[in-house]
């Protein structure tokens, strides 16, 4: 539904008074916009949070009077209620001039019901739906103004200046009888017709059928009117006879009675003549006018599909361009966590590798003190019984003496091939 197509005329007689910022915004306002849209509620709006996201792109798609495209058809997460209301918010930028989403609205806060965000929503939609209204009603005054004024320097609209001079002529001549039919100005049901029309076409974008709107008038019938009054003037100006309407009297008796009938019918013929021709130029004008808001109609349609079209193909490389944005940022966040994650493989195994290395040197520290100490024992032991054998050397025999050496080589022979091996 295009916005203005509702019942009411003047839509905004009761619009609610708007004080500047959005801390001027209330639910009026809300319920000024759901009137105007045509949205009916079983119960009117009490607070700003109940206005959610699907509320938002119904009344955007009326008050604008298309379907916005590239929306979630079942909004039921978060993700898509605020796909949507960027969707919204793009189509509305588009209509004002200025990037919404740039400025101050977000639509994640509107989605979360933030009062302030959805009041700065509220206003941007009241001024636009305010600007179109009162675009139309100015335009449709205008209409009906140049339905109502005759036009006599638009060539289109010649018959109206016709009709001026042939009805100039006929009061002049028609001094005496029926100079108020003649004079007289439309009536006021003519003009409450007219502006019927203007209302009705005002609300149409295609006029109605042929059978509908009623038979052209054809230009060679207000030719053929013209000339028929061209003849009366003629026949005037021969007669010769200024305040009379008849043509010269016959003779006889009965010339009183063909003067009577003579400009009786002569006064019919005329007002004949003068109501078709008014009706002609009447439906000439209405034609025209009819002709004017079609093509203004087409031209308003054009310009809205020229803007779709636009829009879509903004938005698409807009969409395409945050596509290959998002993809190299994954890429880029893949490509440095594998980085990353072999950064920690080569740390974890030279830790490894370390501790490895540190256990070894500790144990191999340990063994050689233990073995050092057990050589320092034996090498004692070894001296103290050599001592010994030196000190019974003197007191023992020279075969005692050998044997003793000879055990003690033997002992120490197998102390050294027992530590070697161990």
């Amino acid at each position: 539904m295009i916005l203005g197509e509702h019942d009411e005329s003047h839509a905004y007689d009761d619009e609610p008074a708007l004080f500047g910022g959005p801390e001027g915004i209330t639910v009026e306002h809300v319920n000024w916009l759901l009137k105007v849209c045509n949205i009916v509620q079983e119960n009117p709006m009490t607070t700003l949070q109940q206005c959610s996201s699907s509320l938002f792109v119904l009344m955007v798609q009326r008050l604008l009077g298309f379907r916005v495209p590239g929306l979630q058809l079942e909004p039921n997460t978060f993700e898509k209620k605020v796909w949507n209301t960027t969707r919204v918010l793009e189509e509305l930028s588009v209509v004002c001039g200025e990037d919404l989403l740039e400025s101050y609205i977000n639509p994640e806060a509107i989605v979360q019901g933030d009062p302030r965000q959805i009041a700065l929503l509220v206003r941007v939609m009241y001024h636009i739906a305010l600007h179109m209204i009162r675009e139309r009603e100015v335009a449709e005054q205008q209409a009906t103004t140049d339905a109502l004024q005759p036009h006599e320097s638009n060539p289109k609209n010649a018959a109206s200046s016709v009709t001026n001079t042939s009805k100039s002529s006929l009061q002049k001549n028609n001094a005496k009888q029926g100079e108020e039919l003649v004079s007289q100005s439309p009536s006021n049901d003519s003009l409450a017709f007219t502006k019927e029309l203007v209302a009705g076409w005002d609300r149409g974008v295609v006029p109605p059928p042929k059978r509908a709107r009623g038979a052209l008038i054809d230009p060679l019938s207000i030719t053929e009117l013209q000339q028929r009054i061209q003849i009366l003037e003629q026949a005037f100006q021969q007669a010769g006879v200024h305040g009379r309407r008849s043509v010269p009297r016959p003779s006889g008796h009965d010339s009183r009675l063909h003067s009577s009938l003579d400009c009786a019918a002569n006064r019919n013929a005329d007002r004949k003549a003068v109501a078709e021709l008014q009706n002609a130029t009447h439906a000439v004008k209405t034609e025209n006018l009819r002709t004017a808001k079609f093509v203004d109609s087409l031209q308003s349609v054009f310009r809205r599909e020229v803007v779709n079209k636009r829009s879509c193909a903004e938005r698409d490389a807009l969409a395409a361009y945050r596509e290959a944005a998002v993809t190299q940022r994954r890429h880029h966040a893949a490509i440095a966590r594998q980085i990353r994650d072999e950064d920690d493989l080569i740390r974890k195994a030279a830790e490894a590798l370390v501790e490895s290395e540190r256990n070894r040197l500790r144990l191999n520290s340990r063994l050689m003190t233990e073995q050092t100490a057990k050589i320092v024992t034996h090498n004692f032991a070894a001296i103290r019984e050599t001592r010994r054998v030196l000190r019974d050397k003197n007191s023992k025999n020279a075969t005692r003496i050998k044997d003793d050496v000879v055990m003690l080589r033997e002992t120490v022979g197998s102390w050294r091939s027992y530590l070697s091996l161990s």
